[in-house]
């Protein structure tokens, strides 16, 4: 695993401690990505995790500044391969948001492999995205 890698797994982990003494009476809601992200590029699928056919569904917590940077990512399930959760976080701490209140949002990713034609790895239809404001 690249030294920027681990860097990014460490820091997600260390922010869901942080993260996790923030939490508020805030309701989570249904929320769609693209009414909230402004920019949102997918993971890379490296050819070497095709090739090993690692497949995997994760769900990621995305804590949002009121600049609408992703601070922060916190693994809420795994995609069951450390390289593919550092590929999907490496995609979504690059997300933006629309400028707001601090938020949380999570966001389901999925790597998959049908038959013989690769699946880009998309936000997966299940479960839904959720979203909640933070309040100071």
């Amino acid at each position: 695993m690249a030294p920027r890698s681990i860097w990014i797994v460490l820091l997600s982990l260390i922010s869901g401690f942080v993260f996790a003494s923030r939490e508020s009476n805030s309701e989570w809601k249904p929320a769609f990505a693209d009414t909230v992200f402004i920019y949102r590029p997918t993971p890379e699928y490296p050819f070497e995790l095709r090739r090993a056919r690692m497949t995997g569904y994760g769900y990621f917590r995305l804590h949002i500044n009121k600049q609408g940077q992703v601070t922060a990512i916190t693994v809420l399930q795994s995609t069951g391969h450390h390289q593919l959760d550092a590929e999907a976080m490496k995609a979504l701490i690059r997300w933006r948001a629309k400028s707001g209140p601090l938020r949380e949002f999570d966001i389901p990713m999925c790597f998959a492999i049908t038959g013989s034609r690769l699946v880009t790895p998309t936000p997966a239809p299940l479960p839904p995205s959720r979203m909640r404001v933070i309040n100071d």
